[in-house]
């Protein structure tokens, strides 16, 4: 059965998709947690898939000054993905999928 997810007006099959790289901060219970998740469509698209506590960016904001926990879905681009996929120490992945691209210091 596939696990279809909606972004923007195009459905993703997040069984066909990659997963190229997870990060997560704090446990769910915390109100700064943050986890996102990287995939890759199978039509080569860059899908970031994020949830996080009322403190987080994800945080949605339910009265005047009362926030909680939320979660978004958007595709962002390939210098996006390289970009995040640094920043999480996902080397394997970051060469597995941009190692031709990425200049030899």
């Amino acid at each position: 059965m596939a696990n279809w997810i909606v972004v923007k007006g195009k459905k993703v099959d997040l069984e066909k998709a990659t997963l190229l790289g997870v990060y997560q901060f704090a446990n769910p219970s915390d109100f700064n947690y943050v986890r996102e998740e990287l995939y890759k469509t199978a039509k080569g698209n860059y899908l970031l898939v994020g949830e996080g506590g009322a403190n987080s960016k994800y945080a949605e904001q339910i009265a005047t000054r009362t926030s909680a926990g939320g979660e978004k879905k958007y595709f962002i681009s390939k210098e996006e993905a390289i970009r995040l996929l640094e920043k999480w120490h996902e080397e394997e992945s970051l060469l597995k999928e941009f190692g031709d691209e990425l200049e030899e210091a």
